[in-house]
């Protein structure tokens, strides 16, 4: 009887730890992005950053979650 490789699992745990790190910080860097524009064009410095920055975190745990769930 053959064992697996461990390898393979290795470099899948690798996979997913990376790829749910850029699935949290690429809607923080795009809400953080859009928030510092409105802000500059309207003037309201920091309301808009704030609000975007947030719903750039929730959408990244919302996406990290549901990548979890379908990995696991």
């Amino acid at each position: 009887m053959k064992k697996k490789h461990p390898k393979v699992n290795s470099f899948r745990a690798i996979d997913t730890a990376l790829s749910l790190g850029f699935t949290l910080v690429i809607p923080q860097l795009g809400g953080l992005a859009i928030g510092l524009f409105l802000d500059h064009k309207l003037q309201t410095k920091p309301i808009l950053t704030i609000v975007f920055l947030t719903t750039g975190l929730v959408l990244g745990i919302a996406a990290m979650i549901r990548q979890v769930k379908q990995n696991f």
